[in-house]
């Protein structure tokens, strides 16, 4: 991406949450009297994401991790961290959430629906599918990709060329997500300082899959 447009894709800067005054973990009951309140740890959206499981009432508070019509957005910032997988993370996290049965869910968006665990299968499905038409695109390219041509490839609700430049910013982090979960499971492998096409570039990072 050229100097102007990656300015505009990563000019928004949310302010950073709230410092935290009590830490939940996996499993914690939630101090609510008369009710049955426990943290499921659920990261993936968020590093630190928890839903929480009313036990008493066979309901669950999923936050943004499981939605009813929507998947919440993966991304990895900066866009070539290696030290994370969120993707991994969020899939394992719905796993979780699958396990706790049919469980009416309260989302953090759109409405409140049925059966957590169904909508956890499916939204682990679609990003199923979506890796594997990314290591496809990879394999059908004939070279290595950066993070930004990769994601310019991949099919989102809109076209490319239609996507505001913050979205487009947010599509590249996504694309990283999944570039990175594939690149832990083992199908896929970063260069850098690859010359390609005859780019002298020596710093830029690009994906291709193993040989």
């Amino acid at each position: 991406a050229g100097a102007a447009e990656i300015e505009a894709a990563t000019a928004y800067r949310p302010e950073p949450p709230a410092v935290p005054d009590r830490t939940l973990r996996d499993g914690d009951m939630v101090d609510l009297p008369g009710r049955g309140l426990r943290t499921v740890w659920t990261p993936g959206h968020t590093p630190g994401h928890v839903c929480l499981h009313l036990e008493d009432a066979d309901r669950l508070f999923t936050g943004d991790h499981v939605l009813p019509g929507i998947t919440p957005h993966i991304g990895v910032y900066p866009y070539d961290r290696t030290d994370m997988d969120p993707l991994g993370d969020f899939l394992a996290s719905l796993e979780k959430v699958a396990e706790l049965g049919p469980l009416e869910a309260l989302p953090a968006h759109e409405w409140i629906f049925q059966d957590a665990a169904e909508r956890a299968r499916a939204i682990g499905a679609h990003h199923e599918e979506k890796l594997a038409a990314l290591e496809a695109l990879l394999a059908e390219a004939g070279e290595p990709l950066t993070i930004w041509e990769a994601a310019s490839r991949m099919t989102w609700k809109r076209s490319w060329d239609e996507l505001p430049s913050m979205l487009r910013g947010m599509a590249a982090a996504e694309a990283a997500a999944h570039l990175r979960a594939l690149e832990v499971r083992g199908r896929v492998r970063r260069t850098t300082g690859e010359s390609v096409k005859g780019d002298p570039t020596e710093d830029m990072v690009r994906f291709a899959v193993h040989s």
